[in-house]
């Protein structure tokens, strides 16, 4: 059985020892003393501070030695540690570090419970507390629980001269683990030297997903600064200012791994993207990336941070951060840091500047703005800038930003654009003046192709492709409204369904992003159009243009030598219909007849004066098909020895097809070779892109009129016609071809049926009659000794002169001559009937007519080999 005795009267007067003279003992229920031990019912205790704090100990054991006199142990089921917080604000002071550590009179203390009461937002309660004591040497273990969270916490404190030397500690939670180590500064008794290491699961006190395991390597100075004076920020006539200087052979790092995939980062930037107004499809990210951000604290570093003002600054050195992912990697160097604790994000004191460098690979993006839809291949965006958070602003600039891109397909209703591989270089600058909404006041971003390029733009029924095809635009997002400018050039378009291309290529544009209207400027050195009826070259022009909705609309000038050709322009792009329209333009002929093909069948043509005069013309350029009026006027050409002067032309076209129209003309004169004109022309004429039609064609010709019912020249090539020549005067025909040897004094009708091919030409049964009487003379130089039908014709008084003419495409000519008359002086002037056939060759019969006027000779010359002579009685 157990020995009771009284408890041992030195037990409350060691305890009382034991304490330093700030604690008081306030209470000792002792009960059941034994030789060894005594039980405790309630101790209670009285730390004195500036806050004072309670110790009670419930079912507390003191184990002793009588012999020793001498406190060996105290366990206790149950403690608590608590501190009443006065109501006024406590003067600022600092906390020293010669903490007292005093020699204990016993070995070990052990307490099942202990809570501590008042000192942080939440009660902290430890569990099997044991504090073992040797030779100024503390180590204590225990269980704590803490926000509800479970921590196994190891500490070791060594002391000297009763006063704290050194403590080091390990705390662990799960697999977290946490060593910190402090060490009071000999020389200054407010600066602690520290250090801190250790790994940490964020998933275990964060709901955000895809955190992984914390780690981090932290050391430095920590130094208490008591700064005097009024405070406009606090009111207070002093406060605290900790000083963290960090040290160390070794960089300081904190470094947590992220799985991107699990942060919902697509549905985040999609969210802002639709609140700029652009729907974005971004790929997922694999779930095997993992990230790592790294924060680097260099060794010349401080941080200070004021305990009144609960404010941090970075008062020296750098904090470097780098985060690294295959898709996307990121990098700051905080060189300024102001964050006020007690206030919010978006208050004008917080201040935050960095250097930033950003990187970010994609595959496969798209994004969606209203109708325009844009697809990347591929994105390489590489950026670095300047990062500032000062006066409730957030400021970001880039300096270096570098896009690739590969390839980019740009679609809209009525255009797809697609660029191949492209390197792109950009400047950009963003003010954010909401940081809770993170509303954009300002955003300007300078974007511009690193090199020309080859692209290619699809219409409906039309591709171009861009050669040398270059761009620089200004973005400005953030303005009202919201527009985008640029300049833009390109060596040469080449159109694929049309035969067109325009070199040189130079503009401007606009668009504003909130009505999506499309505007600017456009200029080019040339446009080549070469179809088979066309061939327009050297014209250069610009025009300001606009696309509103699905059409587009252009007005500007042409220019083509010293000329200038104003227009208006139209383009449905959803139906692809054109319309072009030119009003008051005057054009000199030679430059339309070097841009109409048909003309260069026929080398020797030649336009030496003349004007074209559009009034007004509207319709399709490309298929040429037109509505309006134009004029010709003061025309002068040539066509070897034959002259057309003072040609007047009015033209109306209609777009029932390519270039049609109806022309109503006057010429002048007409001269031909043989000095033949023809005056006071008139006609009518019917033109498209590849046929003329000639109608009404009359004119004076040889003291009588020459008529043609219609005339057609179809792509080159001109159908047979009929021209009839009446009341021709045939000696004034004779004297224009300078027949020496043949005089007819008469007038005569012809009916030439005409057959023209590109090298020769046909009359098939023409026919000649004579008005009346007349007299008919050839020189004969032969006298007697020509023929009876040369001597007849010498002065023939014919009452009737017929005949037919055949001209074949050889250059073979068949003319058969009935005269009935007399000749005076042969056979007593008797009647006489004369038929004469007369064939034989000469090559282009009516280019020696009209061209070259060398006609009659070999005519006669055929005469005078003919014998038949017809004496009627």
């Amino acid at each position: 059985m157990g020995l009771y005795l009284s408890t041992p009267y030195w037990v409350p007067q060691q305890i009382a020892k034991f304490l330093p003279d700030n604690i008081q003992l306030q209470e000792a229920s002792l009960e059941r003393p034994d030789l060894t031990s005594a039980s405790i019912k309630q101790l209670e205790l009285i730390i004195q501070t500036n806050e004072p704090i309670h110790v009670s100990l419930t079912g507390a054991t003191l184990h002793y030695s009588l012999w020793d006199k001498k406190l060996n142990s105290i366990s206790a089921d149950y403690a608590e540690i608590s501190k009443k917080v006065s109501d006024r604000p406590a003067a600022a002071s600092r906390v020293s570090n010669k903490i007292p550590l005093p020699q204990l009179p016993l070995e070990s203390l052990d307490i099942e419970r202990l809570l501590l009461k008042g000192f942080l937002v939440q009660d902290i309660a430890l569990y099997e507390l044991q504090l073992d004591y040797h030779e100024q040497s503390y180590s204590i273990e225990s269980q704590v629980d803490f926000f509800n969270y479970q921590f196994a916490v190891k500490a070791q404190a060594l002391s000297e001269n009763n006063l704290l030397r050194s403590l080091t500690a390990s705390i662990k939670q799960q697999q977290d683990t946490l060593t910190l180590s402090l060490t009071p500064n000999k020389n200054d008794e407010f600066q602690w030297q520290w250090s801190s290491q250790g790994t940490l699961d964020v998933n275990n006190y964060s709901a955000i997903n895809g955190l992984q395991t914390v780690s981090f390597n932290l050391q430095g100075l920590l130094t208490q600064q008591l700064v005097n004076g009024m405070s406009s920020a606090t009111q207070n006539s002093s406060e605290i200012r900790n000083l963290i200087d960090f040290t160390g052979e070794q960089q300081n790092w904190i470094k947590l791994p992220i799985i991107l995939s699990e942060l919902n980062l697509q549905n985040t930037i999609k969210d802002f993207l639709s609140n700029e107004g652009v729907n974005a499809t971004i790929p997922a990210l694999s779930s095997e990336q993992v990230a790592l951000l790294e924060i680097n604290i260099t060794q010349d570093s401080q941080l200070a941070y004021s305990t009144s003002a609960k404010q941090f600054t970075l008062e020296q050195g750098q904090i470097l951060t780098d985060f690294a992912h295959p898709v996307l990697s990121f990098s700051s160097d905080i060189t300024a840091l102001s964050l006020w604790l007690e206030h919010d994000l978006t208050d004008p004191k917080q201040i935050v500047e960095s250097s930033v460098t950003l990187n970010f690979i994609g595959q496969d993006l798209q994004y969606q703005q209203d109708t325009l839809i844009g697809k990347f291949a591929k994105l390489d965006n590489q950026l670095s800038g300047d990062f500032l958070v000062a006066d409730g602003e957030a400021k970001f600039t880039t300096s270096n930003w570098k896009l690739s891109l590969d390839p980019l397909r740009i679609k809209d209703k009525t255009y797809l654009l697609i660029l191949p591989s492209t390197q792109w270089q950009a400047r950009g600058h963003w003010l954010i003046d909401d940081l809770d909404q993170l509303s954009i006041k300002e955003q300007s971003i300078d974007l511009s192709l690193h090199q020309p390029v080859s692209a290619r733009l699809v219409l409906d029924k039309e591709t171009i492709d861009l050669k040398d095809f270059s761009i620089s635009s200004k973005i400005k997002p953030s303005t009202s409204p919201k527009i985008i400018t640029g300049n833009y050039s390109a060596n040469q378009l080449n159109f694929k369904q049309q035969p067109l291309i325009v070199k040189k290529v130079t503009g401007n544009i606009n668009i504003n992003l909130d009505n999506m209207i499309t505007q600017g400027k456009t200029s080019f050195d040339n446009i080549a159009y070469q179809s088979e009826q066309l061939d327009i070259n050297y014209i250069s022009g610009q025009a300001n243009w606009i696309k509103q909705g699905e059409i587009f609309s252009a007005k500007g000038k042409l220019n083509q030598s010293q000329n200038q050709v104003p227009f208006t322009y139209k383009l449905d792009l959803e139906q692809e219909k054109h319309q072009l329209s030119i009003d008051q333009t005057q054009l000199p002929l030679r430059t339309v007849k070097s841009w109409l093909k048909i003309f260069k069948n026929y080398p020797n043509l030649n336009i030496s004066t003349g004007d074209l005069t559009i009034d007004t013309i509207t319709g399709d350029p490309l298929e040429l098909l037109f509505d309006g009026s134009l004029s010709g006027s003061n025309i002068d050409l040539s066509y070897d020895e034959l002259k057309v002067n003072n040609w007047q032309v009015k033209d109306l076209l209609n777009s029932s097809s390519s270039f049609n129209g109806n022309t109503v003309n006057r010429i002048e004169s007409i001269e031909v070779a043989a000095g033949i004109s023809i005056t006071d022309i008139s006609f009518k004429l019917q033109h498209s892109l590849t046929a003329f039609i000639i109608r009404q064609f009359t004119g004076k010709l040889l003291k009588g009129s020459i008529d043609v019912p219609q005339l057609t020249i179809n792509e080159g090539s001109i159908q047979p016609f009929v021209a009839r020549l009446n009341n021709i005067d045939m000696q004034s025909l004779l004297s224009a071809l300078e027949s020496e040897t043949l005089s007819i004094d008469g007038r005569f009708d012809f009916n030439l049926p005409i057959t023209i091919g590109d090298k020769n030409q046909q009359i098939t049964d023409g026919t000649f009659s004579s008005r009346g009487s007349g007299v008919l003379k050839i020189k004969n130089k032969d006298g007697k000794e020509a023929n009876i039908a040369y001597q007849a014709l010498e002065n023939f008084h014919y009452k009737k002169f017929n005949g037919t003419i055949n001209y074949d495409k050889e250059g073979n000519y068949r003319i058969v001559l009935d005269l009935l008359g007399s000749n005076p002086d042969l056979y007593d002037g008797f009647p006489v009937q004369l038929d004469l056939t007369l064939r034989g060759q000469l090559p282009d019969l009516l280019y020696s007519m009209l061209i070259t006027g060398d006609m009659a000779k070999p005519v006669l010359d055929d005469i005078k080999q003919k014998q038949s002579l017809n004496i009627q009685p």
